[in-house]
């Protein structure tokens, strides 16, 4: 999986521009199909180094379209962890678990 954090390659390399629109891509999915996993879980990622509320809220919609993916809780938890809501970050990262066991 590709993920991108706050020292990562936007960051670094100034590819703020690519970024943005890679959101308004996955904007659109979701315009169409709100549904759509692979948007909400690149918006989550996307969002969370300067919208932590918005990056939950993807991240949960991510979960809701594929309930068994542990990569996903993993994810969600990591932006709960630094909203400092360690309970629930660390529910997600046991449900992470127990879906790989």
């Amino acid at each position: 999986a590709l993920y991108f954090h706050k020292e990562d390659e936007f960051g670094r390399n100034g590819l703020k521009g690519l970024r943005d629109e890679i959101v308004l891509i996955c904007e659109a999915v979701l315009s169409i199909d709100f549904s759509n996993y692979e948007a909400h879980f690149f918006l989550g990622i996307l969002l969370s180094d300067f919208s932590l509320d918005e990056a939950v809220a993807h991240f949960l919609h991510a979960v809701e379209a594929e309930p068994k993916n542990a990569e996903t809780y993993t994810m969600l938890g990591q932006v709960l962890i630094e909203k400092n809501f360690i309970e629930l970050a660390l529910e997600c990262y046991f449900t992470a678990i127990e879906i790989l066991s």
